[in-house]
Formats: C-alpha cells, structure tokens, sequence
C-alpha cells in the first residue's frame, strides 16, 4: 500500500514538474518572438483541461501577435473572468477590440461592481472555497471547546468572528464561481456573420456583424443560436460560427 501512494505521488510530482517545465518552454518561446510554437505549447497545457489566468493571457497574447483577432479576443477574455480587472488584460483586449470592425459600446462596471470585482479576484474561486473550509473547521473547533470551556466570553467571541469570516469567503467562493459560470458570452468568429429574426437563414436579414465582436447566448435552436448585442439587438445565427468564452 505505502509502495502505491508512493508511486501515485511521485506520478504527480513529475507530471506537474512537466506541465511548469511546458509553460516554461513556451514562456522562453514567446519572448524570443517564435509565437506560433510558443502558442502549441500553451494549448498543449490547455488541452490537459488546465485554466489559469496566465494560461489563458498568454495564449491571448500569441494569437495577438499573429494577428489572429477573434482567437485573442476568446482568450483574453477568459482570462478577464478569472481575473476581470487585470489592467495589463485590459489594455491589450482593447488593442485586439480595435482591430475588429464592429464598434459597439459597452457599459463600464459602476463603482461598487469595481470593488467587488477586487475584493473577489484576491483568490480563485477554489481558494476562496478552501478558505472558508479552513474557517469552518476553526469554527467548529471554538465551538467543540467553548462548550468544554470555563472562558466562554472571549471563546464565543472568537467563534463569533470566524463564523462570520466563514460566511463572508463561503460567499466571496459561490460569488467567484457565479462570475465565472454565468456570463453565456461567445465571440464571433466569421468574417461576416448575417443575423437572422428565426433560427435559418430564410427568415428576416436583421443584420450583419464581424470577427471578434462579442455577444450574448440567450437561447439555443439546434444548430442556430439566439444573441443579444451589447445594444440589446437581439437576432439568430448559426453556432458554429461562434466561439463560447
């Protein structure tokens, strides 16, 4: 039994060593400017179902430099969901949207949102989850010895705060994973893309939209799918011809 824990750990141990060596290959690739290998590199590490901000950034980045807009723009914002405030994220997303054809504005996050995006890109949605773990099995423990305790004042007062620690980065968790999960958005990857009022192509031409512009998934019709503009413009076109962030 210690013979296959052993085995299993240091399986682990190598395979994670191989991964941070992969990233770091395509790290040396990307900064001699061989951003075509530096890409397969990154996309090898994705492929074994790895996400992390500077993945997805510097996978937004290659495809940036190869001028491939629709890609970079995908990635970069995933990289925004991770970490939605990241300035140097934000720059270069707004070089890659300049690029693209279609100007259309978009809200800027109000103030309170600004913080709250902040305070909850402090940690993965994993870590706020394991902190809050950590705080209720400290919780739980007060409590076990508050109940032993002749001290009880300074014991319930310290159970008092860890249990409100342990609902605050509970939330902070559920909130970060929500951020993550619930914003259907995708980015169009046709050169020109006809939007149709149905869900086929015989219907009502609304509009025509381009590469990278970002929208919407409201509903989903077989092979067609339902987008909303940053508008409001709602129309139907085919899902193949957008990427899901």
């Amino acid at each position: 039994m210690k013979l296959l824990i052993f085995l299993v750990l240091s399986f682990l141990q190598v395979y994670a060593w191989a991964q941070e060596t992969e990233f770091s290959k395509a790290n040396e690739l990307y900064t001699k400017g061989n951003y075509q290998d530096a890409l397969q590199h990154y996309l090898n590490i994705e492929k074994q179902n790895k996400e992390s901000f500077e993945l997805y950034y510097n996978i937004g980045n290659c495809y940036y430099r190869l001028s491939e807009i629709a890609p970079s723009i995908l990635y970069f914002e995933k990289a925004r969901k991770i970490n939605p405030l990241n300035e140097d994220l934000l720059q270069n997303l707004k070089l890659a949207s300049l690029k693209t054809i279609d100007r259309i504005e978009t809200k800027d996050p109000l103030f309170f949102e600004k913080i709250g995006y902040k305070i909850i890109g402090l940690f993965s949605s994993d870590q706020w989850t394991w902190l809050s773990i950590f705080l209720l099995l400290i919780s739980s423990i007060l409590f076990y010895i508050l109940n032993k305790s002749i001290k009880k004042q300074s014991l319930f007062i310290g159970l008092l705060c860890t249990g409100l620690f342990f609902v605050i980065t509970f939330f902070m968790a559920w909130q970060s994973k929500q951020t993550q999960s619930n914003e259907n958005r995708a980015v169009v990857f046709t050169n020109s893309l006809n939007s149709y009022s149905e869900p086929n192509n015989k219907s009502a031409l609304l509009f025509t939209i381009h590469e990278g512009t970002i929208v919407e998934i409201k509903e989903t019709n077989g092979d067609w799918v339902k987008i909303e503009l940053a508008t409001g413009v709602k129309a139907w076109v085919p899902l193949l011809s957008v990427r899901i962030i």
